[in-house]
């Protein structure tokens, strides 16, 4: 059988969130769902969530134009067609690492505001009591 070779990181409760969240387990659309390989992934439409009428107003704030967190992205020495804003939740300041691209947490203290506006909003909808997860 497969064993996991990391111990899970999160404390509380655990197993899928769609099973200890508020939502209904049908909304939630499996789209890996593998428990020999202990490998889960489900999506769940804003719609379900209560979360669609914050979304455009989230993409407008987070937008390029609007944000200065973004930063381009290289590999093999060659710019990338697109852009990372890495956010990490204090105290975390890791590393977005990928191939031979690296990413710091961005720190632009807007940004920061905006993703943990953006935290909170969806873990309430989801159920995620006290500290969310980074």
């Amino acid at each position: 059988g497969f064993v996991s070779p990391l111990p899970c990181p999160m404390p509380g409760p655990q197993g899928l969130l769609r099973d200890l969240g508020p939502l209904p387990a049908t909304v939630w659309k499996p789209l890996v769902s593998d428990a020999h390989r202990d490998a889960f992934a489900f999506l769940v439409e804003a719609a379900d969530t209560g979360l669609a009428p914050h979304l455009e107003g989230w993409w407008r704030r987070l937008h390029p134009s609007a944000c200065r967190a973004w930063t381009g992205a290289r590999y093999k020495g060659c710019d990338l067609l697109r852009s990372t804003a890495w956010y990490v939740r204090p105290p975390c300041s890791c590393t977005y690492e990928y191939s031979d691209t690296a990413q710091p947490a961005a720190c632009d203290p807007h940004f920061g505001a905006l993703m943990e506006e953006i935290t909170g909003v969806v873990a309430t909808a989801l159920g995620l009591e006290g500290d969310p997860p980074n």
